[in-house]
């Protein structure tokens, strides 16, 4: 794997130029996850960044007063067509506090929303999911944008949730250019590829035929052929 550095915006940000993106791509930065939220700012600034030749991602910042699907499907909208890498889930709200069993529900129901249209994998952090999903194990295997804000550019982290780490964001708020809001900075491994996690491993259920009139006993041995 190769640690590569990111950027994350918003609206807040504001509007992108070219020259902008450029800029921050001389700094070192190869990729931009871009908050869908705010129209105008996110076409902006996915243009811009994909004009210099930047991988783009997605996040969404749910509110769980909300309904997950409706305000997916909204945001979304707002890229207009425009392709980008991946979609990050965004789990921090605390105004509104379900049950455990209705955040993990609510988690689900806006990641099924994406899918077929885009990647999904989820930004939050430990102490967050730990108390708001009794640390669920229900999306392990999938991707985490994890926040540390520990000022430290690796990839060092706490595990939780069964995940796979993909991103670490270690700074918030920090200006970059003149002219802009504050960016948010990021550490990410580049993976061979953006395929969707294995499938669980588990228990099967074979089938034998017993031949009539067989006779069990107990610790009796059974051999069979695997086509």
């Amino acid at each position: 794997m190769t640690i590569k550095y990111a950027v994350d915006c918003s609206s807040w940000t504001g509007m992108m130029s070219v020259a902008q993106a450029q800029a921050i791509k001389d700094m070192g930065y190869t990729k931009a996850i871009v908050n869908l939220w705010g129209r105008d700012t996110c076409q902006s600034q996915v243009d811009a960044f994909q004009a210099v030749g930047m991988e783009v991602d997605g996040y969404i910042y749910y509110y769980f007063a909300q309904d997950p699907v409706e305000r997916t499907t909204r945001l979304l909208a707002n890229l207009d067509g425009r392709v980008i890498n991946f979609l990050w889930l965004d789990w921090e709200d605390d105004e509104t506090v379900l049950t455990i069993p209705d955040t993990i529900n609510y988690i689900q129901r806006a990641q099924d929303a994406c899918t077929g249209i885009v990647y999904t994998g989820h930004y939050t952090r430990r102490e967050w999911w730990v108390r708001r999903t009794g640390d669920t194990q229900v999306f392990a295997g999938q991707w985490i944008w994890d926040a540390t804000n520990d000022h430290t550019p690796d990839m060092s982290w706490n595990p939780y949730g069964g995940f796979r780490h993909y991103m670490e964001q270690y700074a918030f708020d920090v200006q970059l250019l003149p002219g802009l809001g504050n960016f948010d900075l990021n550490v990410y491994e580049d993976p061979p590829a953006l395929t969707e996690p294995p499938p669980p491993t588990g228990t099967t259920t074979t089938t034998v035929e017993i031949p009539a009139g067989a006779v069990l006993n107990s610790g009796a041995t059974f051999t069979w052929a695997v086509s």
